[in-house]
């Protein structure tokens, strides 16, 4: 397929202020594992299934550290 073919497609694509939620729902709803992710004139990168993954489990990952120290500061205050 030549660069024109595929550009007269209908492509999904993504961009920098959507968020990982609508991203990942665009890649469910059109059964595709990555979608390019662009500004209005040109691509700037993509976005694949293992990389929302490990922005999931970074954010897990960040909730886990600071609940605890939540947890603790807001029993402290309250005695």
């Amino acid at each position: 397929m030549t660069v024109p073919e595929a550009d007269s497609r209908n492509l999904v694509v993504t961009y920098p202020d959507e968020s990982l939620h609508e991203a990942s729902a665009k890649m469910l709803r059109n059964n595709i594992g990555r979608l390019p992710v662009g500004i209005q004139i040109a691509a700037i990168g993509y976005l694949d299934r293992p990389g929302i993954i490990v922005a999931r489990l970074r954010r897990l990952e960040e909730e886990h550290v600071r609940e605890p120290e939540w947890v603790k500061r807001y029993f402290w205050s309250e005695c």
